[in-house]
């Protein structure tokens, strides 16, 4: 399933982690986040959102997983196996029972979406890192402040490396002195650099269909609410307000992040190590955030 995982290795790495070295969290997620990537894909045929939907609620989850190990003589991986399958199918359950959009259309990330719940906290009590870079690109107000400001607050306190992850990753706020600094770094020509974001933004193409689809309902749902109150009608104003709300929240549970394995192909690299770069990547991007006011950031 990718990448081979040396029992041993992995073993010995979560053993350090758990006597209390944190270090080795992330040494032992980069041993295994390609055998997750693609768990759903090989064994229920899962396509590639779907992938990524399910590695990234295995990631809010992983410090929990990990500290249900224990080592005895069978093999790790048969352990992560299992594990898997169970996660799997509750990850299917909570997709499936949220119902909306994400029960039509697998091309949602959960990314924020539950994170509150894992913490402890009442749902809705963190907010989603694409909900402060993503959708705010469209929905950004005066009292957050500008938006290319947030951007350069973010990118000049990352490493290099991050950079890139950051910039493919929320693709759509890429601009032209990103594309400049993604030619210099990737040592590409411009040129290159524009037909490989052209391939990872066409990875999303469900996703921006969708993403219109709700737009174009909310633009004509928002006409007929004017109507319904120019024309005194309370009980139709306040069916069609629930009815905006519910798109709201389906039109903000649409993520438009592009799959890790359209990221890896374009740079070259495994989906293990592309998954990983960007897990650190948001935790940058989260610890900026949180000096900065975000104090509540869920990435």
């Amino acid at each position: 399933m990718g990448d081979r995982i040396e029992d041993r290795v992995v073993k010995e790495a979560l053993g350090r982690y758990r006597d209390g070295d944190d270090g080795r969290f992330d040494e032992v997620v980069e041993m295994i986040s390609h055998y997750i990537y693609n768990y759903p894909r090989i064994v229920f045929g899962a396509d590639r959102d779907a992938c990524g939907g399910f590695y990234e609620y295995v990631l809010a989850r992983m410090k929990e997983i990990l500290r249900g190990y224990r080592v005895t003589g069978a093999k790790f991986l048969t352990w992560l196996t299992v594990v898997l399958r169970n996660r799997y199918l509750n990850y299917l359950r909570e997709v499936k029972g949220s119902g909306g959009i994400e029960a039509k259309v697998r091309v949602v990330s959960l990314d924020g979406e539950y994170g509150s719940r894992a913490r402890g906290g009442a749902p809705g009590d963190t907010r989603s890192l694409y909900d402060v870079v993503g959708d705010r690109r469209y929905l950004w107000t005066e009292k957050c402040g500008g938006y290319d400001e947030l951007l350069d607050g973010i990118v000049k306190n990352l490493r290099e490396s991050q950079r890139v992850y950051f910039h493919l990753y929320f693709i759509d706020t890429i601009r032209p002195e990103d594309m400049a600094f993604l030619s210099i770094q990737l040592d590409r020509p411009v040129s290159r650099i524009l037909a490989g974001v052209r391939s990872v933004r066409g990875s999303m193409e469900e996703k921006y269909r969708l993403k219109w689809r709700l737009e174009h309902r909310l633009n004509a749902l928002f006409f007929d609410l004017l109507h319904g109150q120019r024309d005194g009608k309370g009980d139709v104003v306040g069916k069609l307000k629930n009815r905006q709300a519910k798109l709201l929240r389906d039109y903000e549970r649409v993520k438009l992040n592009p799959s890790y394995e359209s990221i890896a192909k374009f740079l070259g690299l495994p989906v293990g190590t592309v998954s990983t770069g960007i897990m650190r990547m948001k935790r940058s991007v989260q610890s900026r955030l949180e000096e900065t006011g975000y104090e509540k950031m869920q990435v």
